[in-house]
């Protein structure tokens, strides 16, 4: 008995290597198989069309408020991505071997828009838009694509020089001088991991999750997005590896034409606002972990109101985008991280929509300048009265922009003159000309020392938090007025 069974086992054993137990191959339609269910597409396309865009010169049955609502998209926004992917060639109407007209672009787009919006099941909508499951599956993935190739290089990039111009001289009329944004991390739960990630995706909270880095202004304009990193690392490690924290080592980021004066002192390196998790390096601003003062504690009260602004960029996007709320269905990290692309390239396109209907900063600044009783300039240059802002670039040995393109982080071009030194002649010989003052060529060793020497000097961090506590002190009734 035991025999025949080893004999068996080792027949099934031999078998399964030698590839005969293998996957039945698919084989098409063939006597016996289930028929193809009866999609009536030309129904579907007409639901649609009567109930968000009107059929035969009829009003629409929901309005712009609710169709904001099922698709978390104005329509104006909606109607922009249709026109570009409808003549894609997934997305045209086709028609199958049998002669019968498949779907519509419309009818693909909507169950589309509606994963994203309330992170449904795939075939949630399949008895409205008359399309299956694998099909709507398809569909959102194909979406997923066409949003980051077609809007990703406008809406996800690097601020160029005039924004960063801006966000500054907005910084400094809420507060801080020399802050372009703030940075925080947060996690999405990945419901479909796989068994043999758990370990490596599972975060502190006990659950698999993958970790997003994300650097927004005051507008929620999102200008860093680092999508991936398993979820059981920490948030200094997730930073460690993403494209900005390079950059930064390697002195391409942030750049040095933007000077900007606090508490009298001129520094040319711009900060984000962090929180105490961070590293105290001069570039990430976090507040004091022990105030023993009220200086201090006046403006730990300001930067964390200030830095607010991401957490307010993530409760945003979790309330319009519910599929960043809901466990992931996604089987692997690359479609997680297409997910969060695409759904930030909607926020910025509906932000950039919107701005008109937004109160403008310089509103609520015009409104503090008034009840503190200062004045302040019309063409939108509040450093003057704010005491701290933008100062004026260098002429001599500073960089000229190029422009209005993309702030670039690979040039670390240096922005300081050239001043020569003469020394005294050793005996028995002369010494050359020393260059003392020269910015090290970019790409050079000591150039990289330098930058990371710059980065991660922990004296300018302390120097640069007490001054700007000091600054945030003589005004704390204009700062603090909005969060009172």
């Amino acid at each position: 008995m035991l025999a025949a069974r080893s004999v068996a086992v080792s027949t099934a054993l031999r078998l399964r290597i030698s590839g005969a137990h293998r996957r039945r191959a698919y084989v098409g339609s063939v006597p016996g198989r289930r028929a193809n269910r009866d999609r009536d597409f030309e129904g579907g396309m007409r639901r649609i069309m009567a109930d968000y865009f009107g059929l035969d010169g009829s009003e629409p049955v929901y309005d712009e408020a609710n169709f904001e609502r099922r698709f978390r998209v104005p329509r104006v926004v909606f109607e922009r991505i249709f026109a570009d992917i409808k003549e894609e060639p997934f997305w045209r109407q086709t028609v199958n071997a049998m002669g019968r007209p498949q779907a519509y672009a419309l009818q693909k787009l909507v169950p589309a828009f509606r994963v994203l919006a309330f992170g449904e099941t795939y075939d949630c909508a399949d008895e409205y838009d008359r399309l299956s499951k694998a099909t709507i599956e398809i569909c959102v993935k194909k979406l997923l694509d066409f949003l980051n190739t077609r809007f990703q290089p406008e809406y996800l990039r690097p601020p160029t020089k005039t924004e960063l111009n801006a966000i500054m001289e907005r910084s400094a009329a809420r507060g801080p001088p020399g802050c372009i944004g703030s940075l925080d991390c947060t996690h999405w739960e990945w419901r479909g991991c796989l068994k043999a990630l758990v370990g490596q995706y599972m975060s502190r909270k006990k659950r698999r999750a993958i970790v997003l880095v994300t650097i927004c202004d005051h507008d929620l304009y999102v200008h860093h997005l680092f999508v991936g990193a398993p979820g059981s690392h920490h948030d200094l490690n997730v930073l460690g590896q993403s494209p900005l924290f390079m950059d930064m080592m390697d002195g391409a980021w942030p750049p040095k034409d933007l000077p900007y004066t606090v508490n009298g002192r001129t520094r040319t390196m711009p900060y984000y606002l962090t929180n105490k998790a961070y590293q105290k390096y001069p570039v990430f601003l976090s507040c004091y972990a022990k105030p023993a003062t009220r200086k201090q504690r006046i403006f730990n009260r300001l930067q964390e109101a200030v830095r607010k602004d991401v957490v307010h960029l993530y409760g945003v996007l979790t309330s319009r985008f519910q599929m960043l709320l809901r466990p992931s269905r996604f089987t692997t990290v690359t479609q997680m991280i297409k997910a969060v692309k695409a759904m930030a390239s909607l926020h910025k396109m509906i932000l950039f929509e919107r701005r008109g209907y937004v109160l403008s900063n310089g509103r609520v600044y015009a409104a503090a300048v008034a009840r503190s009783g200062g004045c302040g300039s019309d063409g939108g240059m509040w450093s003057g009265a704010m005491g701290g802002g933008v100062a004026a670039p260098p002429t001599l040995g500073s960089a000229h922009a190029g422009g209005d393109d993309s702030v670039g982080r690979g040039g670390g071009a240096g922005h300081g003159g050239v001043v020569h030194a003469q020394l005294e002649p050793l005996p028995g010989g002369s010494m050359p000309d020393v260059r003392i003052g020269m910015d090290d060529p970019p790409g050079s060793f000591l150039f990289f020392l330098h930058a990371g020497a710059a980065f991660t000097d922990n004296d300018a961090f302390v120097t640069l938090r007490d001054d700007l506590a000091e600054h945030v002190y003589g005004k704390r009734e204009v700062f603090l007025a909005r969060y009172l």
